[in-house]
């Protein structure tokens, strides 16, 4: 993932008073403050699924990156349904302004994104460019786990950890290192992350 630091600010004093609050994407979703629009790109983990986001305010509207709870994306198709955690633009950028990281997303219109997800299953394929999302309601199965993985990757923003994540979302929902290798490459090194992941 390619991460670029927008370090301009918003100037114009109307605009930084529009909306200068930064929302959860879930909260945002859920208020109808913002619509999603996902499909996948063929990954399993990471930055697997891209789409828009349309504002529906007539303001800015400051999203975090970090998305605390998750969010749970409904496969429409019968491959893998995902978790995602984190949402950046489309190019990987977001803006920092007093040590909170967000997008943002201009009035009455759509952004390009993308979105740090994981498998949430195990047994189905990888969803493709053919699979769209949508927001759906997060199984009990899944709730702690993609919470410590937002907040893993919220506090070691500099530690690769896709690979672990995406085991320990698998572990936590009671697959085993055995099943889980025979289609998911991993080292050692992953597995002792992935178990620090669960006990974050």
């Amino acid at each position: 993932m390619r991460k670029l630091l927008f370090m301009a600010l918003i100037t114009t004093a109307g605009m930084l008073a529009a909306q200068s609050q930064v929302l959860d994407m879930d909260a945002a979703l859920r208020n109808g403050d913002v619509s999603l629009t996902a499909s996948g790109n063929g990954s399993s983990s990471g930055a697997s699924v891209e789409g828009y986001l349309q504002n529906n305010r007539t303001v800015i509207i400051r999203i975090s990156i970090v998305i605390s709870g998750g969010i749970y994306l409904k496969n429409s198709g019968s491959a893998q349904n995902m978790v995602a955690t984190q949402v950046y633009l489309a190019d990987g950028g977001y803006y920092i302004e007093n040590d909170m990281a967000f997008i943002e997303l201009a009035p009455r219109s759509r952004t390009e994104i993308m979105l740090i997800a994981f498998c949430a299953d195990f047994e189905l394929d990888n969803p493709s460019p053919n699979d769209s999302f949508s927001r759906g309601s997060m199984p009990s199965a899944l709730q702690a786990i993609t919470a410590k993985v937002s907040r893993f990757m919220a506090d070691h923003p500099d530690e690769d950890i896709v690979t672990a994540a995406q085991l320990a979302v698998w572990l936590a929902r009671g697959e085993t290192l055995e099943s889980i290798s025979e289609k998911f490459d991993f080292t050692s090194d992953d597995v002792v992350l992935a178990r620090r992941i669960m006990a974050y």
